[in-house]
């Protein structure tokens, strides 16, 4: 979950996704797709897709503890921990920050082409001409 800058007490933030006792996600809207995975029996991880600056930030994961009763049903224990929190920042990759430059570059050089070939076609045109006026 998010925290504002200052705070210690893990209930606070705005909530993202919670993975249930029965193993199902439930994913809250931050303004990004958010979706939650588990890349080892003892580990989970959440990916926030199209970020954007907005959701730089701290962040920390919130842990509470479930049981099932002798009839099948779930209680909360009451057990809650929660992980350090981390800071989260946003940065582009270098094909990102490269496209731009590169289609700029390319359209420069195209141009810069046909204007060379254009003005030798041109003049050697122009030439052509004077020759042909002379005999």
């Amino acid at each position: 979950m998010p925290v504002r800058e200052g705070e210690e007490e893990p209930g606070e933030g705005r909530l993202l996704a919670v993975l249930r006792h029965d193993g199902t996600s439930r994913l809250y809207s931050n303004g990004s797709d958010v979706s939650v995975d588990r890349p080892a029996p003892s580990s989970y991880r959440l990916r926030i897709h199209r970020a954007g600056q907005e959701d730089q930030g701290l962040y920390r994961c919130k842990v509470e503890v479930w049981g099932m009763d002798q009839h099948g049903g779930w209680f909360n224990t009451g057990a809650r921990s929660h992980s350090n929190t981390v800071r989260v920042y946003m940065y582009s990759l270098a094909s990102d920050l490269l496209f731009i430059p590169i289609i700029v570059g390319v359209a420069t050089a195209v141009f810069v082409g046909v204007v060379i070939v254009a003005s030798v076609t041109c003049c050697f045109m122009n030439r052509l001409a004077r020759k042909g006026s002379r005999k």
